[in-house]
């Protein structure tokens, strides 16, 4: 259904934008192109060790995908200097031939893409603005001289988009096919979490979302492929990794790092020249702690204050530390430098600004402390006080914030 794979990211941060918008050409964008890749294919032309520095990124840039899909990326942008438009028209940045990847505003508008990556806030500037008009009008176009094609809309960690939120996303899905004309049996949708563990409550969310049945959605489900080497960690476990110094193994320097991690390498037989991550990834692909530690985190999201003991099988020794050493260790170790890490996992650490406080809500408390002007009484830091007044108090939650009233009041 696809003649070929077009992406074009739009541009979502504000003041980019509006520069873009206010100058009419995009000025500030394609500056940034030419300062980048422009310039980084200039500095490759040569013979030096620049140019050898500059193509070596270039070729580290296309193996990763962060270089644009431009047949010739040079004679797509153009010489410098000269006009972008002649007679109203864009003379450079134009879709070649052999694009893969429209870059700019107005190529789009041009030559609609058959694929476009974008988020639900672009999205509903798209649909407000009349200059994007003709990206929806061309494809409304293609749906009704195509009656047997479907449109299909990609939904990335669908989970997120729940309550108010969801809501709205569910409004922006279905003003979408308003505007392209089509009904929900024309939409075809596919939507991707890692946060459902019942098949039949993601299919259920999925028809909430987007507008369609229950029954238009199939939930797919991936096996998970567990470490077979897994099992508890001991004392002496715990002992080498707590060996290991956490500022050294992030230094810049090779040497530094290995001989930060020596105690525990040289415990596991590990003995090479090869690169610091290699040499993790020998010491830990078969250790039964970091085969457990991949299977826990790869089921549900878990605290870390409780994986310690999970972990380790110790007697009287505190894991904490070496639980910290384990998670740092297996997030370095790799196979190769362009490979994923050995533990597939990522860490949320949640802050709270400020701590709990607590007040009776009686601005006469005779256990508060001050002058008595004040509109509540005694404060409090926890719970677990001692006022004599204590068993006249009755905690509230209200959002996260928690006070005392009287129970008198409440009963009231």
């Amino acid at each position: 259904m696809l003649d070929c794979f077009c992406s074009f990211f739009f541009q979502a941060e504000d003041g980019i934008r509006d520069a873009q918008e206010s100058r009419g050409l995009g000025d500030v964008y394609k500056r940034q192109i030419h300062k980048f890749y422009i310039d980084l294919l200039e500095r490759a032309d040569g013979t030096d060790e620049t140019a050898t520095n500059a193509q070596r990124l270039i070729d580290n840039l296309k193996d990763r995908g962060k270089w644009p899909a431009k047949a010739d990326l040079r004679s797509w942008f153009g010489r410098s200097g000269s006009h972008w438009q002649r007679n109203g028209e864009f003379v450079r940045a134009v879709v070649q031939p052999d694009d893969a990847e429209l870059f700019t505003r107005h190529e789009v508008l041009a030559a609609p893409p058959d694929v476009l990556v974008t988020n639900y806030s672009m999205l509903e500037y798209m649909l407000m603005r009349p200059l994007e008009r003709p990206i929806f009008d061309a494809t409304r176009a293609w749906l009704e001289s195509n009656p047997n094609q479907p449109l299909m809309l990609v939904i990335d960690a669908a989970h997120l988009y729940r309550g108010a939120a969801g809501a709205e996303v569910a409004l922006l899905i279905r003003r979408l096919r308003s505007r392209l004309g089509i009904g929900p049996d024309r939409l075809q949708v596919i939507c991707t979490s890692a946060s459902f563990s019942d098949p039949d409550a993601a299919r259920q969310f999925a028809a909430s979302l987007t507008g369609k049945q229950v029954s238009d959605f199939d939930a797919v489900q991936g096996a998970l492929a567990l470490n077979q080497h897994a099992g508890p960690g001991n004392d002496v476990d715990v002992l080498k990794l707590a060996s290991v110094d956490l500022d050294g193994i992030y230094s810049p320097v090779e040497a530094i790092r290995k001989q930060a991690a020596a105690e525990f390498l040289s415990w596991r037989g590990i003995d090479d020249n090869a690169p610091f991550e290699h040499l993790l990834f020998q010491a830990l692909e078969h250790y039964a702690p970091m085969g457990r530690l991949v299977n826990l985190t790869m089921q549900e999201a878990r605290p870390i204050a409780e994986m310690a003991s999970e972990l380790f099988d110790v007697s009287g020794l505190q894991p904490d530390k070496a639980l910290t050493a384990l998670i740092a260790l297996g997030s370095i170790a790799r196979p190769a430098p362009r490979e994923p890490g050995l533990l597939p996992c990522r860490i949320h650490t949640f802050f709270r600004g400020l701590p709990g406080l607590w007040a009776c809500m009686d601005a006469n408390c005779p256990e508060a402390d001050g002058t008595g002007s004040a509109p509540v009484g005694r404060l409090f830091s926890c719970l677990l006080y001692t006022s004599d007044a204590a068993d006249d108090l009755l905690c509230v939650d209200l959002g996260g914030r928690r006070i005392i009233k009287k129970k008198k009041t409440i009963n009231k």
